[in-house]
């Protein structure tokens, strides 16, 4: 995914690992360590305690966001926000404002593939995506399984 990244965005990508998720909490130490002792091949990696996107952009202003189209729908769901569709319109001004853009990859939910054809999100987050659809790059693996596969 980072070598298509690059090869669309004309540029470098680092990884960011972030020790808070707003969804699985905060990493334990060991986990830290031993998700920073993966290989991340030419790849940098920034270690942040950024767990919200709105966090993201402000440490990153004009970054290019590289996320999987699972996470762009949770970034436009209300749920997030405190089922507060201000709170919601908010984040994502912050984050337009920020100068940040998403490069979305189309991700396998359920048994449906979802990308730009059908991803449910606003007019205003979707004018600043970029889409990777299915044709062009297709890895149903998600980033644990690839971590669990890497211990054996």
């Amino acid at each position: 995914m980072a070598r298509q990244a690059e090869s669309i965005l004309g540029a470098a990508c680092i990884f960011e690992l972030s020790v808070s998720n707003v969804d699985k909490g905060n990493l334990e130490i060991f986990e830290v360590r031993q998700r920073l002792n993966q290989d991340f091949g030419q790849h940098g990696v920034m270690l942040s305690n950024a767990a919200r996107f709105t966090q993201k952009s402000n440490i990153y202003p004009g970054a290019t966001l590289v996320v999987g189209a699972d996470t762009m729908i949770r970034l436009s769901d209300a749920s997030y926000y405190n089922n507060d569709p201000a709170e919601l319109d908010n984040a994502i001004k912050q984050i337009l404002n920020n100068g940040c853009r998403f490069l979305v990859f189309g991700r396998m939910i359920g048994n449906k593939f979802i990308d730009s054809k059908n991803i449910q999100i606003s007019d205003r987050l979707r004018k600043n995506c970029q889409f990777v659809d299915q044709g062009e790059f297709e890895m149903n693996i998600s980033s644990t399984i690839l971590r669990e596969s890497e211990k054996d």
